[in-house]
């Protein structure tokens, strides 16, 4: 699992805790030989995954009480599949 160093901004942090959950990181991976060309040449990804992360800053950083400087992205493969239950996760959340 990579750690990721962008946290480090303290205005980026409170920006990400204070907007409505989920907001989500998203990273994509390039394939090791990926053959990528310059100018106009498509660029597919290997591999996409995501993950929730405002209450893994709202955790870390104590409610805004203290600076994060990185997290653990521990994202889960972006498919239709996961979309579908993040999907389910926020509908149920939903006051009525």
């Amino acid at each position: 699992m990579d750690l990721w160093p962008s946290a480090s901004k303290p205005r980026w942090v409170k920006t990400r805790t204070n907007r409505p959950p989920p907001v989500m990181l998203v990273i994509g991976t390039f394939p090791e030989e990926d053959g990528r060309g310059t100018g106009s040449a498509k660029q597919e990804f290997a591999d996409v995954r995501w993950m929730e992360i405002t209450s893994v800053l709202q955790r870390e950083s104590a409610n805004g009480t203290k600076p994060v400087k990185q997290i653990e992205f521990a994202g889960e493969r972006l498919d239709l599949a996961s979309v579908r239950r993040w999907r389910e996760r926020v509908i149920a959340a939903k006051p009525d």
